[in-house]
């Protein structure tokens, strides 16, 4: 996998407008301007309630970017935003590849077919405040109640609510790229996620204990090639006693492991008892 980093060149702008201020990324409307001089302090004194109204407009972040040939070759290509703040349409180069409506989460576009060597990223991002201030919420699901020092209708949208204001905090509700961004390239394979969920069966071995892992593994892409899989058990209760790693795989063919040592295969999962084998899961073809 390549990663080709997108965090230079970026500027912004007010919807419809050609006044562009540059901004570091991560940032936002509140720190670029900040940046420029071209607004006060926003925590002085009642200079929040000028600030936010600035964040009642949309904005445009926009930046330039250039892949190799190879990269351009590979088989996917994604961008992963890994904070956007918050409602968001992400183009590149003019083609819409995603929509964004939560700050707290990683965003990945598939844009292999928007690509070029040379690349325009654009952000348009619709203001949070002009959207709950507009909102019209579901019959029976109105949220009539806000906090202290609070906007109405935050509740409404999925971004961070003590940005909205509180008692101790301005409402200050920004607008950008909070988290890095990047365009990753691949042809192989991905594992997306992988979660460990440990059992201690105390009751039915009081003398000495067992403990016993189950790794769920979820695949989004599968390489022509397979893989390849080895399993390790990681702890034991006391130290002398065996442990088990129970491997179910997601996604897979349930045969796909049969062919690889020293895995167990079975079609309810993989057990390998060998308690000093290793465990790793990797693409057969890594190119």
């Amino acid at each position: 996998m390549e990663r080709v980093n997108l965090q230079e060149g970026w500027r912004f702008a007010k919807a419809n407008s050609n006044e562009w201020t540059p901004v570091s990324v991560p940032g936002t409307v509140l720190s670029g301007l900040l940046e420029a001089g071209k607004m006060q302090d926003p925590y002085y004194r009642e200079n929040e309630y000028e600030a936010r109204e600035l964040l009642a407009k949309d904005y445009v972040f926009e930046t330039d970017f250039c892949i190799s040939e190879e990269q351009l070759n590979k088989k996917h290509c994604v961008l992963v935003c890994e904070g956007l703040d918050t409602l968001a349409d992400v183009y590149v180069n003019e083609k819409l590849v995603g929509k964004a409506d939560n700050m707290h989460r990683t965003w990945r576009f598939d844009c292999k077919d928007a690509l070029q060597k040379e690349n325009h990223l654009r952000i348009y991002f619709h203001s949070a405040l002009t959207y709950i201030r507009e909102h019209e919420a579901t019959p029976g699901k109105e949220i009539t109640y806000e906090p202290t020092g609070g906007i109405l209708g935050n509740q409404y949208i999925r971004k961070a609510h003590s940005m909205f204001g509180w008692d101790w905090g301005a409402q200050l509700p920004d607008i950008g790229i909070w988290r890095d961004l990047y365009l990753e390239c691949y042809n192989a394979g991905r594992i997306e996620d992988v979660v460990i969920r440990q059992k201690h069966t105390w009751k039915e071995r009081p003398q000495m204990g067992e403990l016993s892992q189950e790794e769920y593994i979820e695949a989004v892409e599968q390489s022509d090639a397979g893989w390849a899989v080895s399993a390790k058990s990681m702890a034991t209760t006391p130290p002398t006693e065996e442990a088990v790693w129970s491997i179910r795989p997601q996604g897979f063919p349930k045969n796909i492991f049969s062919a690889y040592w020293p895995i167990c295969a079975s079609s309810t999962g993989v057990q390998c008892p060998a308690q000093n084998s290793s465990l790793s899961m990797v693409p057969i073809s890594t190119s």
